[in-house]
């Protein structure tokens, strides 16, 4: 596991932990984090800002895929990077993205996968 892996696991581990109990907790929040988008368009602007450049900081600064956190970082990078680009390049398709994840019921799943991912980055990490 590179430094740079560890790194990012140890900041992704627990904030998804976080995210991931906040879709079971706080779910109506999250419907409207995902329903809103149109009308938070500078929050929309500054999203794919942030992520985007988060997304190439982490893949150039460890695109490795020799072991499992590895591939798991290097991947959350390129998904930060793709879904900066989108948010960027194509907002209303975001828009219309997010608006079938609140309204198809994949809160639970999303929550899974997050809890799943976050407790395994907080466990290699710490």
């Amino acid at each position: 596991m590179t430094d740079t892996t560890l790194l990012v696991a140890q900041i992704a581990g627990p904030a998804f932990i976080a995210i991931g109990i906040g879709f079971f907790v706080s779910r109506d929040h999250y419907k409207h984090v995902y329903q809103d988008l149109k009308k938070e368009t500078l929050a929309v602007f500054m999203t794919a800002l942030v992520v985007l450049s988060a997304g190439i900081a982490v893949v150039t600064a460890g695109n490795t895929w020799d072991t499992l956190p590895d591939v798991i970082v290097s991947l959350i990078g390129w998904a930060m990077i793709i879904k900066g680009l989108v948010l960027a390049i194509a907002p209303d398709f975001a828009e219309r993205s997010a608006l079938r994840v609140s309204r198809g019921g994949m809160y639970s799943l999303i929550g899974v996968v997050l809890l799943v991912v976050g407790i395994y980055l907080t466990a290699v990490a710490y």
